[in-house]
């Protein structure tokens, strides 16, 4: 549990790291990030729209979604009709899931 905690910290860090901003929900933990541009990260809490657009790679709650679209726990290649981007997936013990753009 503690590795998937790391590895979605330090996958919106690395996606924050691109756009300059990152908000993060995870109970006990806070999240700032200063970068060159000036903009600050800083941990929220908050629901979801069900009306938001949602582009990237996304895990609530074990549950994956790409681009907004959730994809169904097993599969292991999906390409998104939204971007045309493929993922290659890897559904590990414990809710871990790695995703890489092929």
């Amino acid at each position: 549990m503690r590795f998937f905690w790391i590895f979605l910290i330090g996958s919106l860090f690395v996606a924050g790291t691109a756009v300059g901003q990152v908000s993060v929900n995870v109970p006990g933990y806070s999240v700032q990030v200063d970068t060159a541009s000036g903009k600050t990260a800083v941990n929220e809490a908050g629901v979801i729209d069900s009306d938001v657009e949602i582009e990237g790679i996304t895990i609530i709650n074990d549950k994956l979604f790409i681009d907004g679209v959730e994809v169904r726990r097993g599969t292991k290649v999906y390409t998104s009709s939204k971007s045309k981007k493929t993922y290659k997936i890897q559904w590990g013990n414990d809710g871990n899931i790695s995703v890489a753009e092929k």
